[in-house]
């Protein structure tokens, strides 16, 4: 229903819904991994690994689309994107290995976590692959505060939860 809203706020609601599945998706593929299950879904392994970087830009184009009614994307906003497109490119190689291989890599990471977290699928190890998640997500975070301070007229000071928010920003 958020992705496909008619009427006012259809935009912001866009990115909320967005945001929504993605992280259903995410969470629903870690389960896999967790419980070993992703050894009989061997074939979507790697596949939802760049949509972990298109997150922090999805939160930053909903708060500003909400704060500043915007009704859709701004020229420059595709840039945001850029990290989500390094990362698929980054996964090509493992794109292309055999139906074995890929069911190998999957076993090691089912029977030892740190396999995942030592090891190479794509072009770059993927250590730095989560060290860049991880700055990417620190790096939009000026860029979350700079829009709430922006609109911080826009808040009404009656509301607590407003006023818990300007206060946390303060």
């Amino acid at each position: 229903q958020l992705l496909f809203r008619k009427g006012s706020n259809r935009y912001a609601a866009f990115w909320l819904g967005s945001f929504m599945v993605i992280q259903a998706f995410l969470n629903g593929m870690f389960l896999l991994v967790e419980t070993g299950l992703i050894i009989d879904f061997w074939f979507i392994y790697r596949y939802p690994a760049p949509l972990n970087y298109i997150v922090p830009p999805i939160v930053f184009l909903y708060l500003r689309s909400m704060l500043e009614n915007d009704d859709s994307p701004r020229f420059w906003d595709w840039l945001h994107a850029i990290p989500f497109f390094a990362v698929s490119v980054n996964y090509i190689p493992y794109l292309f290995l055999s139906t074995e291989e890929k069911k190998e890599i999957i076993r090691g990471v089912v029977e030892d976590y740190t396999t995942y977290v030592q090891g190479q699928d794509g072009i770059v190890p993927e250590e730095f692959a989560i060290g860049f998640r991880i700055v990417l997500t620190l790096s939009y975070i000026p860029a979350f505060f700079r829009v709430l301070v922006k609109n911080e007229h826009k808040f009404d000071r009656s509301v607590l939860y407003d006023n818990n928010l300007i206060r946390w920003l303060k």
